[in-house]
């Protein structure tokens, strides 16, 4: 079976130059701890931390003063003596007694492995003129963790600080022919155990792929190296090596590479992941070739970093500040239910209040407090004004009714006296047909002449008031 890599990839391998480029410039090595960091995240530009530049520099200080030593011990040629067999010698002025060191070895100066080798009585006098006089509490840790015992051999000094997780930068190794054999079946099963590492996601992941072994276990097979210059940060951690066996990503436990891919896809936004891997003998990976590699002496890895103590502490922070916030925002949601509730039951009251006011008109428009006053104005100005005219509209429009009715009714009284006065020319008409069936018997031509002028003249008054009549029904 091929190894599936561990990563959440977002660029294919064969990225572009420019932009690994400008990564690389913006990431730096730390010169005490090695691991990769960014630049604008660092307050020294070839150290992680604060922490790390100080460790630097009282390391740089100890290898002066192991160095001025050296110079002075070959100076003096003293001839040599066993340390073991050295008797402890009471210093001048002082009822202390020089401790014996036989070797001192510092596995994190610059990267390079320093050992020197010089007698207890030089190193005591000479560690207070060379050393500042505030050690960190790390250094004073390694330093007085050690003492010599009556037969040449170490006792491990019980002290308060000391935790399982206390991170030695400094180890003190036997002399010829005083190994303990306890101690390196206690490193053995250190080596062997469980140990858990907090890795920082950088844009491809974590860089490490994995593989199923014939016992069916997730094994760390290699690291992710897409360029000459790239270092994943499982290679920088320093912690992890092939041949490690998965068993827990964030606290949950994961047995098959389905499982990996899942848990890694759910923590695609998580800079942070905690990893649990098991250290033992190598096993043989199932589509693979065993590969046969010396296996160095080296510290239980499953004591943590100061940088990864600083990382845990940010983490916990963080969660602790995740928890208060979202306390704060449960408390303003329920806040905000209350002020909307209230809110709501203001406005039925003021819908209610303008229904029973007769302002049915206006009811439905309720004014939002985000609206400005000058908005609100413009506003009541707009809808005043469209009141005015609708209450002018309705009373011309009464007022043309009435006077609509009033010329109906005027119309009637007219048609009513024009009936009246048709019957009176119907009247007439009788009466002239009667004068003028006289007049054709009568014989006088001056009255039948006048009798005729008075006719025309009725006739002609007739005509007159009714053009005038059929003028007022037209208008």
């Amino acid at each position: 079976m091929l190894a599936d890599e561990v990563t959440t990839t977002t660029q294919p391998l064969a990225d572009d130059n420019s932009k690994v480029a400008s990564w690389d410039d913006k990431r730096e090595t730390c010169a005490n701890c090695k691991h990769v960091f960014l630049k604008a995240l660092s307050p020294s530009d070839d150290y992680c931390s604060v922490d790390c530049k100080s460790n630097a520099i009282y390391l740089e200080g100890i290898q002066r003063a192991i160095r001025t030593m050296k110079e002075a011990v070959e100076v003096t040629k003293e001839p040599s003596v066993k340390v073991s067999e050295m008797d402890p010698q009471v210093l001048p002025k002082t009822n202390m007694k020089a401790q014996t060191y036989s070797e001192f070895d510092t596995t994190k100066l610059f990267g390079e492995h320093v050992e020197w080798a010089f007698s207890a009585l030089t190193l005591y006098m000479m560690l207070p003129k060379a050393l500042p006089k505030a050690l960190p509490t790390r250094l004073l840790k390694s330093l007085n963790s050690w003492k010599g015992g009556k037969n040449g051999g170490y006792d491990r000094v019980q002290m308060i600080s000391d935790t399982p997780t206390a991170m030695v930068p400094f180890v003190c190794h036997l002399a010829d022919g005083f190994e303990d054999s306890n101690d390196a079946q206690v490193d053995e099963q250190l080596s062997k155990g469980l140990y858990e590492v907090l890795l920082h996601k950088d844009v491809n992941g974590l860089g490490f792929c994995l593989s199923v072994d014939e016992k069916f276990q997730l094994v760390v097979t290699s690291f992710r190296r897409m360029h000459s210059n790239d270092i994943g940060p499982a290679e920088a951690s320093k912690h992890i090596r092939q041949g490690d066996i998965l068993r827990m990503i964030n606290g949950e436990e994961v047995l098959t590479l389905q499982q990996v891919h899942s848990v890694i896809s759910q923590l695609k936004n998580e800079t942070f992941v905690l990893l649990r891997f098991q250290r033992g003998e190598a096993t043989t990976l199932t589509g693979t070739a065993p590969e046969s590699c010396e296996s160095t002496r080296a510290l239980p890895i499953n004591v943590p970093t100061q940088r990864e103590k600083q990382l845990s502490h940010l983490v916990e922070d963080l969660s602790l500040r995740n928890k208060l916030l979202h306390q704060q925002l449960s408390q303003t949601n329920v806040k905000l239910h209350e002020a909307t509730a209230r809110v709501q039951t203001l406005q039925e009251q003021l819908h209610v209040t303008r229904l029973e006011n007769g302002s049915t008109s206006r009811a439905s428009r309720i004014w939002s407090k985000s609206v400005s006053t000058s908005n609100e104005l413009d506003t009541i100005m707009n809808e005043c004004r469209i009141q005015i005219k609708r209450e002018i509209q309705e009373e011309f429009d009464a007022e043309r009714e009435k006077l609509n009715a009033q010329h109906q009714q005027d119309i009637e009284n007219i048609q009513v006296v024009n009936l009246k006065k048709n019957k009176m020319l119907e009247e007439a008409l009788i009466y002239l047909i009667g004068q003028v069936d006289s007049l054709m018997n009568s014989k006088d031509e001056i009255m039948v002449q006048s009798k005729i002028d008075g006719i025309r003249n009725i006739v002609e008054a007739y005509t007159t008031r009714r053009s005038q009549i059929d003028h007022l029904i037209r208008d």
